[in-house]
């Protein structure tokens, strides 16, 4: 049995790595881009220079095998996470009673573990790359109200926790690994005209913490409040949606299963039938031969009336014993 303090140091480490590794996506992505530039092809040069949003295509690819890279390691750290929206979600969708101060502690791992990520990665990385690393904790974008980022993050917060509630339970390898994958790339490539966006709180408060491009208000309430909304959105009717499932399960499983025919008053239920037997030899001639009474044999079934004898007496109902008269008997002379 997994601990809280055990999944807490999972999400933690994992969570580190994960801020240490994804600040490395843009230099990547473009050092991708100056090789297939330099490359004397023309099919590539023209793909470089002539496809729009070719540098952001770029991107969301490596963030994307990056995030594929992380998804095998969360599996083999026990169903590890870096994402809080997850664990919300989670409680969401199972009741506030299924491991609420659980994924409570582990909310605090991952924020722990992703600003010591976003600090290890300030002191060790060459500061070269550390041009872009403001963008990491995403942003309202030029015209972008406060109203307008905060739809945006609970929105794609809302479908990006759903796909996850039913990758975790589906037996589909599709749903379960690729169709997170491709939806990242959808919302990232929505999200990047009004937010960044960001998605994780714990990410965007741990490269805020050090780089500082929010206000209050706007940390608050589009990268904490937005995400928490959507994923508390999406759990909610994951669970209606399973409920409703059950139960029509349960009504197809009962008109499938025959049931006896109820019984109308007045009416009688016929008794199983015995079976018959065979008699024994020799029982029919038995049965069939006249019984004759046994001369000097008392028949003792209680059922037959015994007549009292002619002097014997009798005793009336309610009153005294009735005794006959003898009468004397002549003596020879």
């Amino acid at each position: 049995m997994v601990t809280a303090v055990e999944l807490a140091q999972n999400d933690g480490y994992v969570s580190f790595l994960f801020a240490l590794c994804s600040c490395g996506v843009a230099q990547v992505a473009n050092m991708l881009i100056k090789y297939m530039e330099k490359s004397g092809d023309q099919l590539v040069w023209h793909l470089v220079h002539r496809t729009p949003y070719v540098k952001s295509m770029m991107h969301i690819s490596c963030l994307i095998c990056l995030l594929a890279a992380f998804d095998g390691l969360c599996r083999r750290c026990r169903g590890a996470t870096f994402n809080p929206t997850n664990c919300v979600a989670l409680v969401a969708a199972r009741g506030m009673r299924s491991g609420l101060m659980i994924n409570v502690i582990r909310i605090v791992g991952q924020i722990i573990g992703a600003w010591l990520g976003s600090k290890t990665a300030i002191h060790l990385l060459p500061v070269a790359w550390q041009s872009d690393w403001s963008s990491m904790a995403g942003g309202l974008q030029a015209g972008v109200s406060l109203q307008a980022g905060f739809i945006c993050e609970a929105s794609l917060g809302f479908i990006m926790n759903f796909l996850f509630l039913v990758s975790q339970e589906t037996t589909s390898q599709f749903l379960s690994y690729y169709l997170p994958l491709l939806a990242t790339a959808a919302y990232i490539s929505v999200g990047s005209l009004f937010t960044g966006p960001s998605l994780n709180p714990s990410m965007a408060f741990s490269w805020n913490f050090h780089h500082g491009v929010h206000s209050y208000q706007e940390h608050l309430v589009v990268f904490w409040a937005g995400p928490f909304l959507g994923a508390i959105a999406a759990g909610v009717l994951y669970r209606v949606c399973k409920q409703k499932s059950a139960l029509r399960k349960a009504k197809k499983q009962a008109a499938a299963t025959p049931q006896p025919p109820a019984a109308t008053p007045g009416s009688t239920t016929a008794s199983p039938a015995k079976p018959a037997t065979c008699p024994a030899p020799g029982a029919t001639a038995a049965k069939s031969a006249p019984s004759t009474p046994v001369k000097g044999a008392t028949n003792l079934t209680p059922s037959t009336k015994t007549t009292p004898s002619k002097g014997s007496p009798v005793k009336a109902a309610g009153g005294p014993v009735n005794t006959p008269k003898s009468t004397p008997t002549p003596t020879p002379k």
